[in-house]
């Protein structure tokens, strides 16, 4: 809206790929776009208020998201953790890491727990699978976590778990 409220359009897609367009045609998107007496009138009504709103400087608050994106980025090598542009995609990317990672960490600690148990579990003549076929046969509720910790700290403890297991297994 102009300063003296007459409605300037724009064309759509006009920053849109400039360097394919021949300079005609850039010529012309330069140039408002043509509005219908009726989108006139409502566009008029909807900007009626909007028009006479200030202008927003951004200044303050894009200087502290910078600085927010630094002090995430502090520690990181080279231009990450002095530039923003590189800051700012290094700070998104490890978020991304992170988030992964978050998960993965479940899947590795499981792998270990399993490989702890299935290590000891063969001390006493049983593979993996078959000790804790027998555990579950033999109504014994206990978590790869819980069987981890008791084969590396407490052999005497897991040593009676597995003839529990060998057991349930011989008898069911």
């Amino acid at each position: 809206m102009t300063a003296n409220g007459k409605v300037k359009g724009r064309h759509s897609f006009t920053s849109h790929i400039l360097e394919k367009k021949s300079p005609k045609r850039k010529r012309r998107l330069g140039e408002p776009a043509s509005i219908s007496k009726h989108d006139y009138k409502q566009i008029k009504a909807l900007l009626g208020v909007q028009a006479l709103m200030s202008r927003v400087k951004r200044s303050v608050h894009a200087r502290k998201k910078r600085r927010a994106t630094l002090k995430l980025a502090k520690g990181y090598r080279g231009d990450a953790s002095r530039h923003y542009k590189t800051a700012k995609e290094a700070v998104l990317k490890a978020d991304q890491y992170r988030y992964r990672d978050r998960r993965n960490r479940k899947r590795d600690f499981r792998r270990l727990w399993i490989t702890r148990i299935n290590a000891a579990a063969r001390q006493s003549d049983l593979s993996y699978s078959q000790f804790m076929h027998g555990l579950q046969l033999a109504g014994v509720e206990l978590d790869r976590k819980i069987l981890a910790d008791m084969a590396v700290h407490d052999a005497d403890t897991f040593r009676r778990f597995a003839d529990r297991a060998r057991e349930a297994l011989a008898a069911g």
